[in-house]
């Protein structure tokens, strides 16, 4: 009998050496960027913000203190392509927005300080693959920083604000680094949300300065106009706009008393 007491009380020693880290309630973050869309020449996949890094972020609670731990990076399970950063040379997955078809992010995490960033991969029920980085705490606390942009993946159709939609940016998993796998239960998630804007509009457009304009036509002989589409007595005239520079300008001229007409003909 003190033989399997003895056993048991080395399995529980033995168990309590890798004692279980525990989520913590990270709350809502909110941030509200102001974006400036890129210019003709940018590619189509191309940030529309610099990086917003968190250096020292508390993620695990009550583990056990100078034990390495592994951690596992994630995001959402709504991805739109890749992004490889010219700057660190990392791919990164491209995750999307709830509220945008055209405007997704790209998201890291690492050890404390912001070294070794690792791009999160697609969470997949928390089994991975993951991509991981190794830290030890010296306390029962476990922290890391994190990363995260906001990129463009597909044409801009509006330059509308829209609501990031309390997105879970990052889940972080862990385990030991004997452990065969993560715990697909126990994780901490970042909760982002917030209002993205723009400073300015993919469809440029001209105001008119004047709602009234009077061109002195000049007296012309009936003969001038003898047969369908004649014209006669050309007047050059000047139309003030205000338009963002630099624009190429199309315009078209109706008539007050037919203002769907768009032809270059209009009534009298």
């Amino acid at each position: 009998m003190l033989r399997y007491l003895f056993a048991l009380l080395c399995l529980f020693q033995i168990e309590s050496a890798h004692a279980a880290c525990s989520t913590i309630t990270t709350g809502i973050r909110p941030i509200n960027p102001i974006l400036t869309v890129p210019g003709p020449d940018a590619p189509l996949v191309t940030p529309l913000s610099p990086w917003y890094l968190v250096a020292n972020s508390r993620i695990f609670a009550n583990c056990t203190a100078n034990q390495p731990l592994v951690i596992g990076v994630a995001s959402s399970n709504r991805t739109a392509g890749y992004f490889t950063d010219p700057i660190d040379g990392n791919n990164y997955t491209i995750f999307k927005f709830e509220m945008s078809n055209t405007v997704g992010y790209i998201v890291a995490a690492g050890p404390p300080g912001g070294s070794n960033m690792q791009p999160a991969l697609p969470q997949n029920s928390g089994i991975g693959p993951f991509n991981t980085f190794t830290v030890t705490p010296s306390t029962s606390d476990l922290y890391a920083s994190y990363k995260y942009r906001l990129i463009r993946y597909a044409t801009l159709t509006d330059t509308n604000s829209f609501n990031m939609g309390g997105f879970a940016s990052l889940i972080l998993y862990w385990k030991t680094p004997d452990a065969p796998k993560f715990d697909p239960y126990v994780y901490t998630s970042f909760v982002q949300d917030g209002t993205v804007s723009f400073t300015n509009s993919i469809f440029k457009t001209c105001s008119i300065l004047s709602t009234s304009l009077q061109v002195a036509l000049p007296k012309i002989d009936a003969n001038q106009l003898n047969s369908i589409n004649s014209t006669a007595g050309s007047t050059a005239f000047s139309l003030p706009l205000n338009c963002p520079s630099p624009v190429n300008l199309y315009m078209t001229i109706t008539d007050i008393s037919a203002p769907g007409q768009t032809s270059n003909i209009v009534s009298l």
